[in-house]
């Protein structure tokens, strides 16, 4: 103990503090002090419940430390006598420095006959003397009682000073207040967690009892227990101002106390039982200290509610806030209690005889202080900087939905006093948002009640970038940290699916019947096809001179002139389907075929005419001896046509992109700005530049102001951040609703990113570092990089919710769970794909994929069959004109994952052994929707619920197979859709073998294999004997 820093000043002011308590005549707060001539404070041996002493606390506030095994005596003179070992009068020896008070060290040492002389001097001082003492209160130890030994019968009347010390330190001076603060925010924080584990098991439907679940919430912050988590400071530095806080100064007031099922008690001596913990009303409170300075919180939370139960914690917010507003200095106690009782008897009278006997107490170093208790009887006033534990709660009220059984609603607060009013300091899961979570029934027996399912209906929640138990992700919560998390049995969670699919696709049936009732649905994208007119000339000026009536390609009006029976006739290019050059003898024949009515002008679309019964030239031939022009009439035309079709392409490319509003800058002030970012996409030379947030979207500029990118909120369809653990670069993503033009090109995307494995340059100067050897210097260095990595996060995400609260609520900061995501093949490569709250995505590596789980109408999962080492998902959009998405080679053992998260996002699924061709399927779907949803909708593909095995499955993709005029058509326009289907061909041919085989019949396959080998090993044995014999 010898390393000690005892604070002089902050004894010199609180020992003061007590001394002028002593000698104030006129408050009767400080009645117990009257007539007392000496205050002894005896602390005995350390136990369990030493730390929750008054003695204790009393030492703990005017020393900063406990010192066990030591006597302290007050006399009225500014005296202060300390008897304690030779080790600890040694640390008190910084005491004598104090000013205007005499600090008397009496030693205790081995020598028994001295040590008992010193303890007679200090007695005979005292001999006949009023003393003050914590009544209740009984010190144990050897030194308590050789102390007890020698003053026994020597002093006069005893008096319980313990009213009068709690009314000195009770209030909080600016040091006390922020080790409160503190001591708030890591229960606030070490709530959530625990929530956040409650609401997994739950949710899982893993069995656990109320005190496994509290051990399991104390080990994460109990350093002294032998198997404990409070040294995994990751979870901890999760807090904002985790740098200011001495993380070791830190513990548990109590085991965190845990109820549910009916059984409830809101005293805060309640212990959480072994009972198994179960949907409903969860009440959970914990306290955790901070330099012995406690806090505590707690919280009731609802699985599915019922009206009533939403009814009455909404009635407890608004209680907490009224006794909040009234908890000013100079209030009496019983006042507060009133107000509450006033307030419950005109709104709510039917919970009045549930309200809890008293309102909470004042809290400190002593964590429950019944001298301020705020009841109906307390004649105590409250004073500017105490702090008290505001436990508001009801119990025994009826639960409506569980016939004779009650539930209890709590709502505990650790509140500073102000001039205002109460100050929560403690935070977060209060609102009716965040602790009421509707979850559905999956041993629901009911299956006549229609159930619709639901997609992102739930509100969107910020959540910390690493924190992912409990996590929403499509509208349900996640089954645990890792779905394999808690797992009854694989056979369970497969019927649950197989259940909860049954009654999305009856869902998704009815919805297509509703939206398709009056045929196509316009709102679907598919509008009828219009007629195009061309205009190669408006006036008959513009028409080129062409007295010899030749053949003339007019490029800049996209136009072919050709004599017909003595008159130039003009072409529109579009017009032309193609044509074709024939060499016969000396004479060279040019063929021009035009797009007329029942031809197939291409795989994507067909030219819609005015007429068609009109009259129509399907073909023109010339013939002339001049091949050379012939030929280069041809090529004309030829490349003609292709400039017309790119330029069309591009037309129609650029249909969709939409000029943004003006950016509306701030003016006046500096903008919120995050520097030396990388944009994607960008034009011209890799530049680091400035992302800035402006009053209606953000700009990035580079240094030399040559790029330029302005994304506007009202824009924005999803924003992302996603951090650098596990990846090079940390980013913020913006995925547009409508595209924009950044230089030439046209993104949906726009992402600002910084590298984060720059770790060999300073960040600094750029310098390189010198070349290190060994393991010290190598850890160093790791521990540099992650330093450096968690200040990037850091950094990134405060701005990214910056950018969030400048949106005015059009969209959050969503962050990929990359603790869920899955290797895929979206385009060409292999790339990890992570969910979001609302989508799925992989923002890693460009191409960029995101898929608003929202629009998805349905995922297919191709390719899943013994034997194959990977499959695929086809996602079916609800606009059934956009071309399906592939994902391609995921790996099978991913497949129940994919399968739980998509059930886990209400999207119906279904999968099959073989690869379906989906541009006919679609085709199907989008010619008459209304028929194919009476016929069943998706249930082809084998995903409602029924068997999924046998030979059956087969047959969907027969039904579908394209004729040999469709599949002509595919391959003149292949190059267009290489991407999507390039990559599962040779896999398919695979499934192909063995889809229509049970287990059975491949093991008698098997069987019939091995006994033919072995026979014809035994025929092959004999003969080679036979020929060896002869």
């Amino acid at each position: 103990m010898s390393g000690y820093e005892l604070d002089v000043k902050s004894f010199e002011k609180r020992y003061k503090k007590i001394q002028s308590a002593w000698h104030d005549t006129e408050n009767e707060d400080y009645a117990a002090f009257r007539n007392v001539e000496a205050i002894i404070v005896p602390v005995g041996d350390l136990d369990e419940d030493s730390t929750f002493r008054k003695s204790t606390s009393l030492q703990n506030w005017l020393l900063g430390y406990e010192f066990p095994t030591t006597i302290s005596v007050f006399l009225p003179d500014n005296t202060i006598i300390f008897i304690a070992s030779n080790t600890k009068t040694k640390i008190l020896k910084q005491l004598e420095n104090a000013a205007d008070i005499n600090v008397e060290l009496v030693t205790k040492t081995k020598d028994q006959e001295a040590t008992k002389k010193a303890l007679e001097g200090v007695v005979d001082k005292l001999s006949g003397k009023t003393i003050g003492l914590f009544m209740k209160e009984e010190a144990t130890g050897k030194s308590i009682e050789d102390w007890n030994n020698i003053s026994s019968g020597k002093f006069g009347q005893e008096v319980d000073i313990t009213p009068a010390m709690a009314s000195v330190t009770a209030p909080k001076d600016l040091n006390e207040q922020r080790n409160h603060k503190y001591a708030s925010q890591l229960s606030s924080h070490l709530l959530k967690w625990g929530i956040d584990k409650i609401m997994g098991y739950i949710d899982s439907e893993k069995k656990i009892n109320h005190f496994a679940v509290a051990e399991l919430i104390e080990r994460k912050a109990a350093k002294n227990e032998d198997h404990t988590d409070a040294n995994d400071l990751t979870f901890w530095k999760k807090l904002k101002n985790f740098n200011e806080i001495e993380y070791s100064s830190s513990e548990t007031v109590y085991t965190p106390i845990i109820q549910s099922g009916g059984e409830y008690n809101l005293k805060p001596s309640a212990m959480s039982n072994e009972n198994n913990l179960k949907a409903g009303v969860i009440t959970a409170s914990l306290g955790m200290r901070y330099k012995s300075y406690c806090s505590n919180i707690g919280r009731t939370f609802f699985i599915d509610p019922h009206k009533s139960q939403e009814e009455n914690y909404t009635f407890l917010l608004e209680l907490q806030k009224r006794v909040l507003s009234k908890m000013t200095p100079g209030t009496q106690l019983s006042t507060i209690y009133e107000t509450a009782v006033d307030f419950i008897r005109k709104t709510k009278p039917d919970l009045l005889d549930k309200l809890s006997k008293n309102l909470g107490f004042a809290t400190g170093i002593y964590f429950r202080d019944s001298t301020f208790m705020i009841s109906q009887k307390s004649t105590r006033t409250i004073s500017k900087g105490m702090v008290f534990n505001l436990a508001i709660g009801f119990t025994d009220i009826k639960d409506p939905k569980s016939s004779g059984k009650n539930y209890a609603l709590s709502l505990i607060d650790t509140v500073l006093v102000t001039d205002e009013g109460g100050n929560c300091l403690t935070e977060g899961n209060k609102s009716n948002r965040d602790v009421m979570l509707f979850m559905e029934n999956d041993d629901e027996e009911d299956t006549d009640v229609e159930v619709k399912p639901k997609k992102a209906s739930s509100p969107k929640k910020k959540r910390p970038s690493g924190d992912l138990d409990g996590a929403v992700v499509g509208s349900r919560m996640l089954r645990g940290k890792t779905r394999n998390a808690g797992r009854e049995t694989d056979q369970s969670t497969s019927h649950k699916i197989k259940e909860h699919q049954r009654i999305l696709h009856e869902a998704k049936n009815e919805e297509g019947l509703q939206r398709f009732a009056g045929g196509k649905d316009s709102s679907n994208g598919s509008q009828p096809g219009v007629f195009r007119r061309f205009d190669s000339y408006k006036r008959e000026q513009q028409v080129p001179i062409n007295r010899d009536l030749r053949i003339l390609v007019d490029t800049k009006a996209q136009t072919v002139i050709i004599p017909i029976n003595g008159f130039i006739v003009p072409v529109h290019v579009s017009t032309i389907k193609n044509t074709s050059k024939t060499e016969e003898g000396d004479y060279t024949s040019l063929r021009i075929n035009f797009i007329t009515p029942g031809q197939s002008v291409g795989k994507k679309e067909d030219m819609v005419f005015e007429d068609p019964d009109s009259m129509f030239i399907r073909s023109v031939t010339f013939r002339s001896t001049d091949k050379l022009r012939f030929s280069d009439l041809n090529k004309d035309i030829n490349e003609l046509k292709k400039l017309s079709t790119k330029r069309a392409a591009e037309k129609r490319e650029m249909a969709d992109v939409v000029e943004q509003e003006k950016l509306t800058e701030i003016r006046g002030r500096r903008p919120t700005r995050l520097g030396e970012v990388f944009a994607r996409p960008i034009e011209g030379k890799r530049l680091a530049g400035d992302l800035d947030i402006h009053a209606n979207g953000v700009r990035y500029t580079t240094p030399t102001r040559d790029q330029k990118i302005d994304v506007l909120f009202s824009n924005v369809k999803h924003f992302f951040f996603q951090p650098c653990e596990h990846e090079l670069v940390v980013l913020v993503h913006f995925h547009l609703k409508a595209p924009i033009m950044i230089g030439k090109k046209k993104t949906r995307d726009v992402q600002f990113y910084r590298e984060a494995s720059d770790a060999s340059f300073d960040d600094t100067g750029n310098r390189k570092r010198k070349i290190r050897y060994g393991d010290e210097d190598e850890i160093e260095l790791e521990q540099e990089e992650r330093r450096r990595r968690n200040a990037l996060n850091k950094e990134f995400k405060a701005f990214a919710e910056k950018v969030a609260e400048a949106s005015e609520d059009r969209f959050d900061v969503d962050i990929p769970y990359r603790e869920l995501g899955f290797q895929g093949v979206p385009n060409r490569t292999g790339v990890l794909l992570q969910p979001t709250t609302e989508c799925l995505v992989q923002l890693t590596d460009p191409p960029f994929t995101i898929i608003t789980l929202a629009e998805v109408e349905l995922a297919h999962l191709e390719r899943v069959s013994f034997g194959l080492k990977t499959f695929d998902i086809v996602f079916v959009f609800s606009d059934f004109t956009k071309p399906v998405m592939h994902i391609n080679s995921i790996q099978a053992s991913q497949l129940d994952n994919v399968k739980e998260w998509l059930d886990s996002s209400d999207i119906p699924l279904s999968e099959g052994p073989a690869s379906l061709n989906w541009g006919a399927v679609m085709k199907t779907v989008n010619e008459d929707p209304k028929d194919f949803f009476e016929s069943g909708g998706w249930t082809f593909l084998g995903g409602s619920g029924e068997a999924e095995q046998g030979s059956d499955e087969s047959e969907p993709e027969s039904t579908y197979d394209m004729s040999e005029d469709a599949s002509d058509d595919d391959d003149e326009g292949s190059d267009d859709f290489d991407d999507s289907d390039g990559g599962s061909e040779s896999d398919a041919s695979d499934a192909s073998e063995v889809s229509g085989e049970s287990w059975d019949a491949l093991e008698r396959r098997a069987e019939k294999s091995d006994r033919k080998h072995y026979k014809g090993g035994e025929e092959e044995a004999e003969s080679k004997s036979k020929g060896r014999r002869r």
